[in-house]
């Protein structure tokens, strides 16, 4: 948001200019409990927007630590006003720690500073007509003069309305699209993908990677590998990345990663029947991971409004390329609005991730579970109307992707290949890739040159032709390729 002046409203009638200090204060209390809050505050609002010139200053004080990339927390704050020369004036350490002193969360920061802001535009509505009226009156004043500076003030008032807004010229957006394309085609020419990498050389060369801004949905039934190739594409795709793990503890994603990046039996490592040389194996995994820019948050309670703000805070950190959440239906989505039902609340959380892939210009990557229907058929390959309690899913989502495994209702049906199967693909259209993969589901792999592709499953999102056979896409690339 842009800065805006700092006016002084002139009481009329002795009536007191409209303010929210009881909501300053709580706001500046979140901020300083929260750290998530800040970013989000600072979206909305400016120092210049609070009523009170010590809340001016603190907010002042908590934005230049921000700044900085340092912590922003009680101690922090009042050390920053020390060094501006203006903790007395706001009222000393005393006053800092009584703005957190009835805070418990920062859930309403958002409501709050829009209240504020609402209140400052009525300020900056008063004191403009005040001004306007002013120049009324003066006699020696040109009648066009007064009704320019009215329509200027009016002007400022829309601004601070539209804050936020994203409106550019096409002229400006089309320079932007040239740099892309150009990106787009050094990328092509040094043999990489414009997106971030998912780790599977035929999904990258139908997707060009994960993209900016999009929404994907991993879908399956349960036992499918869902979670597995979340982890192999987190891993593949060489990027800063952030796991919101909303069923699974983060001690077991870890396990999980370790037996990616090694050949260690999976059951040997689970029942603690581990060598010297399973150990070598453990360590060399255990390097590689630490290599690796992963986070992981396993909160098993978390809003999109949590991600939303903590995503955020990574992002600004420079340690967040790319979000994946694990599941959608774990998703905590309670609400101020009561009376709603599971669809409209599995709406709000899609609308709400795939806001945040576009506010963070990042790609977003949610598990969601299918619905029992798909194995009532004969055919148990998944559609899109297999998707669980919204169509909203299918609507908000760039790509729809479905994890399929059909040995897990044959054994004798292709065992160890899998299927990403794209249902629905807003830029790319649809397709099947084939990937192959271990007993335990805990190592991905592309199929080779020396391999033939499995039979394609029959389904409505069949694409795949001899002109589409990976190991023609990629002549000469023998080795196998899991990372």
């Amino acid at each position: 948001m842009k800065s805006q002046r700092k006016t002084t409203v002139v009481p009329i009638d002795g009536k007191i200019p409209p303010q929210a200090i009881e909501l300053e204060e709580a706001v500046l209390g979140a901020i300083m409990i929260e750290p998530a809050c800040l970013p989000v505050a600072m979206g909305l609002v400016s120092e210049f927007v609070f009523y009170k010139e010590q809340h001016q200053r603190i907010f002042s004080a908590c934005k230049q630590l921000y700044d900085l990339s340092q912590p922003v927390d009680i101690l922090t704050v009042t050390e920053k006003l020390r060094e501006n020369e203006c903790l007395d004036v706001v009222g000393g350490p005393y006053y800092i720690s009584k703005l957190t002193r009835d805070i418990t969360s920062g859930l309403n920061v958002e409501t709050h500073c829009r209240i504020i802001l609402e209140r400052y535009m009525k300020r900056e509505i008063i004191h403009s007509s005040q001004v306007s009226i002013n120049m009324a009156y003066d006699e020696v004043m040109d009648p066009f003069d007064c009704v320019e500076a009215l329509e200027h003030s009016l002007q400022s008032i829309h601004e601070i309305m539209a804050s936020g807004g994203n409106m550019l010229p096409v002229n400006r957006i089309v320079d932007e699209a040239e740099a892309e394309a150009r990106k787009r085609e050094d990328h092509f020419k040094n043999g990489h993908c414009t997106g971030i990498p998912t780790g599977i050389k035929q999904l990258d060369k139908l997707t060009a990677g994960w993209q900016k801004g999009e929404l994907i949905i991993l879908a399956g039934r349960p036992s499918m590998g869902k979670t597995a190739l979340m982890l192999h594409h987190a891993i593949s795709s060489k990027a800063n990345v952030c796991i919101y793990s909303l069923e699974m503890p983060g001690i077991s994603l870890v396990n999980r990663m370790i037996l990616f990046l090694c050949d260690l039996d999976a059951g040997k490592f689970k029942a603690g029947a581990m060598g010297a040389a399973d150990w070598h194996e453990f360590y060399q995994a255990k390097e590689k991971l630490k290599s690796i820019s992963v986070y992981v948050d396993d909160n098993p309670v978390v809003t999109t409004r949590y991600i939303k703000y903590h995503s955020k805070l990574m992002k600004d950190r420079g340690k967040c390329d790319i979000i994946f959440v694990d599941y959608l239906q774990l998703v905590d989505m309670r609400s101020d609005q009561s009376g709603r039902n599971r669809e409209q609340e599995v709406s709000q959380a899609t609308r709400e991730l795939k806001i945040i892939a576009k506010t963070l210009n990042i790609p977003v990557m949610v598990l969601a579970q299918l619905s029992r229907r798909c194995e009532q058929r004969g055919n148990k390959t998944p559609l899109l109307s297999d998707l669980r309690e919204s169509g909203a899913i299918e609507q908000d989502a760039d790509l729809v992707i479905f994890a399929y495994r059909p040995s897990y209702y044959d054994p004798d049906d292709q065992p160890g290949t899998g299927f990403e199967i794209i249902a629905k693909g807003r830029n790319v259209g649809v397709g099947t890739i084939p990937f192959k993969h271990n007993e335990p589901m805990t190592r991905i792999y592309d199929y080779t040159l020396a391999e033939e592709v499995p039979p394609i499953v029959q389904h409505p999102y069949r694409d795949y032709t001899e002109s589409h056979h990976p190991c023609r896409d990629y002549p000469g690339k023998e080795e196998e390729f899991p990372f």
